[in-house]
């Protein structure tokens, strides 16, 4: 039974959704093209009508994770872009999302993964790096306050997840947080 356009667009936003949380829950390299067609509740088998390798399904998910990740900013900027920011950042700096590989942040899950693997995924995670990047930028209409701010969020997500004491944990997310809070407090 053939199937439509939009069956098939619906299975393939499946995969990607599924794809992109296996990823950032277990690394490219401990799941399989199984694994991620599995989660979606398809065959292994009707894999390669949607992408030609597992390569081009990576470069696809963290697309897919981007998207999802920059449609919640633009959901919490939308009025005024500089709060936005901020209160992705509040949510950003969070346990939760420390805790959250599956559906976190791609470059703070992914981005040492796809620098070691394909072009695709490399353009992939530049794509998506830049593009929050930008958003972050027009909201705060300062390139540097940008970075700083961007650059300081994920690497306390990172470290915060690499160590084990709870307290460390905790505490580094708390000065990130309250860095943030300083540097993005609006102007009086």
């Amino acid at each position: 039974m053939r199937r439509t356009k939009a069956e098939t667009a619906e299975s393939r936003r499946q995969i990607l959704e599924q794809a992109a949380r296996l990823f950032r829950q277990h690394g490219p390299e401990r799941v399989s093209v199984a694994d991620v067609m599995a989660a979606a509740g398809m065959t292994h088998g009707g894999f390669y009508k949607h992408f030609a390798s597992k390569e081009a399904l990576f470069a696809a998910a963290i697309e897919a994770a981007f998207t999802e990740r920059l449609g919640h900013l633009a959901q919490l900027s939308w009025r005024e872009p500089a709060a936005g920011v901020r209160d992705y950042l509040d949510h950003y700096l969070t346990r939760g999302h420390v805790e959250s590989f599956g559906r976190g942040c791609p470059i703070a899950g992914l981005a040492t993964d796809a620098a070691r693997t394909s072009p695709e995924a490399q353009g992939a995670m530049s794509e998506g790096a830049s593009s929050l990047l930008d958003q972050f930028t027009t909201a705060l209409a300062d390139d540097a306050a940008a970075i700083r701010a961007l650059t300081s969020a994920i690497g306390a997500i990172v470290l915060a997840r690499a160590v084990q004491d709870d307290a460390l944990k905790l505490r580094i997310l708390d000065v990130a947080a309250k860095q943030s809070r300083a540097e993005l407090a609006p102007s009086a």
